[in-house]
């Protein structure tokens, strides 16, 4: 397993890195502590359910936090920063016991299989639904149910990610195969006609 993460890492580095003759080495992952704040909400990463991510930019060695994967994966289609972006880790939810305290394991965005359009939701929008008795993530509001957004949920192997999806559903895809509608969406409920 060190071996395979450290291959990772010196692949990772070597594709990455490359600007003109000079390599950029990819920092590690950062620890996550109650200092990480969200990049979009300002809120303690630390306090919401799911996986979370961490994004170092080429030029900063401090990490921007997201309190959701989506949320990270959103910020990387930026136009401005997306060339900027040196690394994406994600929280490696393989073997994860407690959904509210995910695992420490962090993966680059990259090698990790996503389960998308799972029954559980992650960063605010299981804040939404907190307290609501049957809501699985979903916020209450005048008698009706919210619209769920789903979450990227990431493993680093296909075999973790098959056995999350057998006890929540969802697909699984790549990092490059996540669609744009999938991670952008407002949270809005989509559109009916009458």
């Amino acid at each position: 397993m060190k071996i395979r993460s450290l291959s990772l890492a010196i692949m990772l580095a070597l594709l990455a890195g490359c600007d003109g003759e000079k390599t950029v080495e990819l920092p590690p992952p950062a620890t996550l502590s109650r200092d990480a704040q969200g990049f979009f909400c300002g809120m303690i990463v630390e306090d919401h359910p799911g996986p979370k991510a961490q994004i170092f930019h080429r030029t900063d060695k401090t990490p921007f936090w997201f309190p959701s994967v989506r949320d990270a994966i959103a910020y990387s289609l930026f136009p401005d920063e997306a060339g900027n972006i040196a690394i994406i880790y994600v929280s490696d939810m393989t073997g994860y016991t407690d959904w509210n305290n995910p695992p420490q394991n962090w993966i680059s965005a990259q090698s990790a299989f996503f389960v998308l359009h799972s029954d559980q939701t992650s960063g605010m929008a299981a804040q939404l639904g907190a307290g609501v008795p049957g809501s699985a993530g979903r916020a209450s509001g005048g008698g009706n149910l919210a619209y769920q957004v789903g979450e990227a949920v990431p493993f680093s192997t296909r075999e973790a990610a098959e056995g999350y999806v057998k006890n929540h559903g969802g697909n699984i895809v790549r990092y490059d195969e996540i669609p744009q509608s999938y991670v952008l969406d407002s949270g809005e409920p989509p559109e009916t006609k009458l």
